[in-house]
């Protein structure tokens, strides 16, 4: 007995779609995760208690362009998708003093962690 295909005429086209699927896909990942980088941090007052709410801006010295993001309740924060560069992170809230830290330099993939402490002008890199 012999086994007949039951489509023979959508072997090719299926077989070009998916080697185009894996050439587009795979082609992607060895070309790297990208072309960005993303800040990471926590905010937290001097207690080390978390300071939830807290505007975060990362600023690119280069261009200008600005992300603003928000401390979760845990006082963390994540600035994703940003271009490679040097940056200026300010975290704010009202009733704390606003920390400034300058000179942070983004290359591909990287992900900095930044901790702030409020009330006082330290900000320590983890």
């Amino acid at each position: 007995m012999t086994s007949k295909n039951r489509f023979p005429n959508l072997r090719f086209p299926l077989t070009l779609i998916f080697a185009t699927l894996f050439v587009l896909v795979g082609f992607d990942q060895l070309c790297g995760q990208g072309t960005t980088a993303t800040i990471l941090g926590t905010v937290n007052d001097q207690s080390g208690a978390a300071v939830p709410a807290a505007t975060v801006q990362v600023k690119n010295t280069g261009t200008g362009a600005t992300t603003t993001v928000q401390s979760d309740a845990q006082g963390r924060y994540t600035a994703p998708d940003l271009g490679v560069g040097s940056y200026e992170i300010q975290a704010s809230k009202e009733g704390f003093q606003t920390l400034v830290r300058k000179g942070v330099t983004l290359t591909v993939g990287s992900q900095p962690w930044w901790i702030f402490l409020s009330r006082s002008a330290s900000l320590s890199r983890r």
